[in-house]
């Protein structure tokens, strides 16, 4: 079984934070400013298609979240050194 990519992981965790809030995937896009379509709530819930990060911080406002980018080294990175 593959691991789940970085963006589903987050899609995930936006997924529950919209199930605990009992709203529905268009419900919550609505909430987002400017608001996102209900496709593109899926998307980033699913880790499928590419959302920009201002649709990524529409929705993690909308959702009550902070979205925190961390810095990190690449394996590739640590490769070069």
């Amino acid at each position: 079984m593959k691991r789940p990519t970085d963006r589903q992981k987050l899609g995930a965790q936006f997924r529950k934070r919209r199930e605990w809030m009992e709203l529905f995937q268009g419900t919550a896009g609505a909430l987002a400013d400017p608001p996102l379509l209900q496709k593109t709530v899926s998307n980033i819930e699913t880790g499928t298609g590419n959302p920009t990060l201002d649709s990524l911080l529409a929705y993690a406002e909308a959702m009550g979240c902070e979205l925190v980018l961390r810095g990190w080294t690449s394996p590739k990175a640590k490769r070069q050194k």
